[in-house]
Order: C-alpha cells, then structure tokens, then sequence
C-alpha cells in the first residue's frame, strides 16, 4: 500500500509548509486558497461521518468536524485581506498595490499641506 504513504506524506509536507508560510507571510494567499481547499477535501472525506461535534468517548474520540471549519474561517479572511505589512510579501520589494487596489489611491489615502500660521489665525 504505497498510496496511502504517498499521501500522507504529501498532506503533512503541504500543511507544514503551508503554515509556515502563512506565519512568514510568502504567497500568503495561494497559500491561503490551498489550505482552504484542503481543509475543505479533510471535512468532506476524513470527518463527514463522525459528526460536527468531538464525542468524548469511542472509536471517533477527537474526530469531529468542528476544528476544519473554524481553520476555513480563519483562512477565507487572509484571501481577500492578503499579507500583512510584517510579512515578507511585503518587504519584498515587490511593487504590488494594497489589498487589489489600483490607480491613484493604491498609495493610501491624500497628504494634506500643513495649515499656515495666518490661516489658522484666521487673518
């Protein structure tokens, strides 16, 4: 049965690089979209029979589906939120506009000239 090995091995490399890459902040949201997808495939495949809820005893003793859905959550706010300004998408160099915004307020919002003296006076 080398499949199951292969898998295994590959679901535990992807979620380890996976979260780490999500603390780091590298390709936070492809790597934000895959984790869903995965967690999604875990839910549907891994926990569908043992019910939303953790039972306390038997064979599905801390098998329940409540902790995928709550990591979904978690993972759909970095997709449209993206990395943050510490991750190193950011620090990169990589001259990419805030958060999908584009044209003249990609750079934040407008400056403002301090007020003269005499205005402020009201002279």
């Amino acid at each position: 049965m080398p499949a199951p090995t292969v898998t295994a091995r590959a679901v535990t490399v992807g979620e380890s690089a996976g979260g780490v890459f999500l603390v780091l902040g590298l390709l936070s949201r492809l790597t934000a979209l895959s984790l869903t997808v995965h967690m999604c495939l875990a839910m549907v495949l891994v926990n569908a029979g043992t019910g939303f809820t953790t039972p306390r005893q038997g064979v599905a003793s801390g098998a329940g589906t409540e902790l995928p859905p709550m990591k979904v959550a978690a993972l759909l706010v970095v997709l449209p939120a993206g990395p943050g300004p510490l991750a190193l998408d950011a620090s990169s160099g990589s001259k990419r506009s805030r958060r999908g915004v584009t044209g003249p307020l990609a750079a934040g919002p407008p400056r403002c000239a301090p007020r003269s003296s005499a205005a402020r006076s009201g002279v």
